[in-house]
């Protein structure tokens, strides 16, 4: 459930036409969003590693220490999952 509400951030986040539809989604601006679930820095971290680990999410370029974000790809691979398009 947490790396469902954190992909629904992510996708309200989403903008095609900025940075070549990349998109960076810090842990402390998840924080800010209080989302049931996605209060404490390990649960995000954990739920951004599901959602890669899914194939929801690419990671596009690491960010690393002092502050730096990742730069995020969302695949769209599921979004029409079980949908009779």
């Amino acid at each position: 459930m947490r790396a469902k509400a954190l992909y629904q951030l992510l996708k309200l986040k989403f903008n095609p036409k900025k940075h070549g539809g990349l998109l960076r989604l810090s842990y402390r601006e998840v924080q800010a969003k209080k989302w049931p679930g996605l209060k404490r820095l390990e649960t995000i971290s954990r739920a951004f590693k599901e959602l890669q680990h899914k194939g929801w999410v690419e990671v596009a370029d690491t960010g690393g220490l002092f502050g730096k974000v990742n730069w995020y790809r969302l695949t769209f691979r599921y979004d029409n999952y079980g949908s009779n398009l």
